[in-house]
């Protein structure tokens, strides 16, 4: 597998990254603890785009048993240019399961290719894009990651008031570590109501795995962390939230996965529009495990729990 770090002050990312419609918001205090990044050794800078370059080919997809695998291709443009490119090529798709061909026809729709298979946890992916016009090939894989389930979730309300009047619960979550390492993990905060998960935007956790503290709204709305401090044993952590009840997404994600979004929060951080021009540093790279082109090509499993309000 061959990895690369994207510079993103010189390219624009279709698929995934266009998604993203809000930035990070300032007084986000954020401690993650990274085991063992320094040993992998498989990522690289990919060299400055510049306009007299051909544009390069991103390839992004984020997926997870259970849902059909959503594939997102197009090309990057120069940071001033003010035209989109049509995206008139036509991919054939080929998906590889622990190295075996399987018998799929992806289908294109609007601006993405559906695959309809659900992953395996545990077992390896390929995907291979072959471009029917040039024969441009890209190519990536991954390991989607076992599951892990949530054990417990409780919920104390009220636990207190703020100057603002404003009620603050309190969410309590367990889960127990298989002993990887390392293992990562990703943590959305929200509440269900009529059976649909909806991300909440001010939370606060206190917590020697993660430390995050606004009364500002939040993005991106997940918190990243690996196993380090509590290999094989059971987390247990509190999350102050307001109202009552409230529900926790745990996601055990792949490295690809863990490195593709670390990457792109401080690039996004760093792009925070109310931040004073002083304090906006040098582009962010971005991570990519795509050959030949750029993007992700990534994995993960979650499980969840609610607790209703009243």
């Amino acid at each position: 597998m061959q990895s690369n770090l994207i510079d993103t002050s010189l390219l624009r990312q279709g698929g995934v990254i266009k998604r993203i419609r809000r930035l990070f918001c300032r007084g986000v205090f954020i401690v993650m603890f990274l085991p063992g990044i320094i040993l992998f050794s498989c990522t690289k800078i990919i060299p400055a785009i510049n306009d007299e370059e051909p544009h390069q080919y991103v390839l992004n997809s984020l997926f997870t048993p259970d849902r059909p695998i959503e594939v997102f291709i197009s090309q990057t443009i120069p940071i001033l240019e003010k035209q989109i490119y049509a995206q008139d090529d036509e991919w054939d798709i080929k998906l590889y399961e622990d190295s075996i061909l399987l018998p799929l026809n992806p289908a294109f729709t609007d601006s993405s290719y559906m695959i309809d298979y659900s992953v395996i946890p545990g077992s390896q992916y390929r995907i291979e894009a072959l471009n029917m016009k040039n024969g441009h090939l890209l190519t990536a894989e991954d390991v989607v990651p076992q599951i892990v389930e949530l054990r417990e979730l409780a919920n104390v309300y009220p636990l207190y008031t703020d100057r603002h009047e404003t009620i603050f619960g309190q969410l309590t979550f367990k889960f127990l570590d298989d002993g990887g390492d390392p293992n990562f993990y990703e943590i959305v905060v929200g509440r269900v109501r009529s059976n649909r998960f909806k991300a909440v935007h001010t939370y606060k956790v206190t917590h020697p795995v993660i430390t995050f503290d606004s009364e500002k709204d939040a993005y991106p709305l997940t918190l990243l962390f690996t196993n380090d401090v509590f290999r094989g044993d059971e987390l247990a952590m509190d999350i102050i939230i307001e109202g009552a009840g409230g529900a926790i997404i745990l996601r055990k994600v792949s490295y690809n996965y863990f490195m593709y979004k670390r990457h792109l929060y401080a690039h996004l951080d760093n792009q925070n529009r109310d931040k004073d021009l002083s304090e906006v540093t040098d582009p962010v790279m971005l991570y990519s495990n795509v050959e030949n082109g750029m993007g992700i090509f990534a994995s993960f499993c979650k499980d969840m729990k609610w607790v209703d309000g009243y």
